[in-house]
């Protein structure tokens, strides 16, 4: 039985010579329509930075912590090859860098190659240390607590529109309130 089970037909060790169809569709921009999944699981690890407000002694979580707490679903964009994101968080997604966090490093994705004894395709090497990076500048911003998600579906969009425009109508009717009372 194959590592990755029900994706071992998307792994290129299984009945695809080494970059014959993978090699392809990543030409064709699938490596690039991973990047939504990426931002948005970087947003969902994110620790927003507390408010000084908030008393010290509430354990900081993450948002996929504050999702499952109050028991929101988390909604994610499609993934078209699982087995490269398996992979990033295998590795990394990023690793410790000088006072904070850096992107996978060729010698990180040498290092995890011998280990696992899975040989990368090299545009798999180099998706991988692309997605790293996407990953760790989202989780900088992600940091931020206003910071919106990066990803939201259907429902998600038309709430998010809804509530906007709500409070556009409030701060504009409290500007004409004040205008008047001058």
């Amino acid at each position: 039985r194959h590592l990755f089970g029900r994706y071992a037909r998307l792994h290129p060790g299984s009945r695809l010579r080494r970059g014959q169809r993978l090699g392809v569709f990543y030409q064709q921009g699938v490596g690039e329509s991973l990047t939504p999944w990426v931002r948005q699981s970087a947003w969902l690890h994110a620790v927003p930075k507390r408010d000084r407000k908030v008393s010290e002694r509430d354990e900081p979580m993450s948002r996929l912590e504050q999702f499952r707490r109050d028991g929101r679903p988390v909604v994610m964009p499609e993934n078209p090859l699982p087995y490269i994101t398996d992979w990033l968080f295998e590795i990394g997604p990023v690793v410790p860098a000088g006072m904070g966090s850096g992107m996978v490093t060729w010698r990180d994705l040498s290092a995890w190659q011998d280990v696992t004894g899975i040989r990368l395709q090299a545009w798999e090497g180099r998706l991988l240390r692309r997605l790293s990076g996407v990953y760790l500048e989202q989780s900088r911003k992600s940091e931020k607590p206003d910071c919106p998600a990066p990803w939201m579906d259907g429902d998600e969009i038309a709430a998010n529109r809804d509530r906007v425009a709500s409070g556009l109508k409030a701060m504009f009717k409290a500007m004409a309130k004040d205008g008047k009372g001058r």
